[in-house]
């Protein structure tokens, strides 16, 4: 039996603020880019936050598929999609 080691990666983070660090990939552009970079790096999966046209973190259905298809059209990379809040989330809701 021989061993595998998967590489995951998260590039994109979920507490970080574009505005604070220019370079975190937030658009479709960049997270390909990015994508395609990790892939040359031997990652194996790539988990993503996405963040709508603002930089703002969103589960917008248009977004995330927008963001899989063009990962998935770039890189064999396995995508794993962030359904989780954040920890500035309120732990109630209205």
């Amino acid at each position: 039996m021989s061993a595998s080691t998967m590489i995951t990666v998260a590039p994109t983070g979920a507490e970080t603020a574009k505005s604070d660090f220019p370079q975190l990939p937030t658009t479709l552009q960049e997270i390909v880019e990015t994508a395609i970079s990790c892939q040359a790096a031997c990652a194996t999966l790539i988990h993503l936050h996405i963040r709508d046209a603002n930089h703002q973190p969103t589960l917008d259905h248009g977004y995330l598929k927008a963001a899989v298809d063009a990962v998935r059209e770039s890189t064999d990379l396995i995508v794993q999609l962030s359904t989780g809040g954040s920890v500035h989330d309120p732990l109630k809701t209205d």
